[in-house]
């Protein structure tokens, strides 16, 4: 009797200790780490400066898509230099360079905002999944001009069928970190 009590407490605790392990990895994707593979880049700083931007919202819960999408404006580059009109070519060059590939996005640093990462299989029941969140987001690679202080990055959110935009987002590096410039409409839902 003692042995099966015995074996009972420890496969509650291993059960416990499971399923913390699982919550808190699955509904927060904040990190500090030091390679891209964890988030410790000029990339994954851009990415948090723009998800923390929507502190505003009380209390903003976001699932995040696990890879970066490509958003081609190659053929409305003028336009887009009209309303970034610092936006120096070689940013946009490196933006439709680097986008040509989808990479595996993971821990974002200095989260201020819950945000969950979800896989592509999985995408289409982000609501079902995660009941509370306010949107689905997407973004792309990070676009920089050669002094790699200046970023350009696709930004998608989804939050029903016709609740969603996609915007191109603008940032300069300071002494304070990366500040959003600005923000450029691209469509709307």
């Amino acid at each position: 009797m003692l042995k099966r009590l015995f074996l009972l407490k420890i496969l509650l605790t291993i059960s416990l200790i499971i399923l913390f392990n699982c919550e808190r990895n699955k509904d927060n994707i904040t990190g500090y780490i030091e390679n891209r593979e964890t988030g410790n880049t000029q990339e994954y700083f851009i990415y948090s400066t723009i998800l923390n931007s929507f502190q505003d919202i009380p209390n903003p819960v976001f699932v995040l898509s696990d890879s970066t999408v490509f958003y081609d404006f190659s053929d409305d580059i003028d336009y887009i230099k009209g309303h970034f009109p610092d936006l120096q070519d070689d940013t946009i060059n490196n933006y439709l360079t680097i986008n040509q590939q989808n990479i595996e996005l993971l821990n974002i640093p200095d989260l201020e905002i819950t945000c969950s990462i979800i896989d592509n299989e999985n995408k289409s029941r982000w609501k079902e999944l995660y009941p509370n969140a306010d949107a689905l987001i997407h973004l792309s690679q990070v676009g920089f001009n050669t002094n790699k202080d200046q970023g350009l990055v696709y930004f998608s959110d989804y939050s029903a069928p016709l609740s969603a935009s996609g915007n191109l987002i603008f940032l300069n590096k300071e002494n304070s970190g990366w500040i959003i410039v600005k923000s450029l409409m691209l469509w709307i839902s």
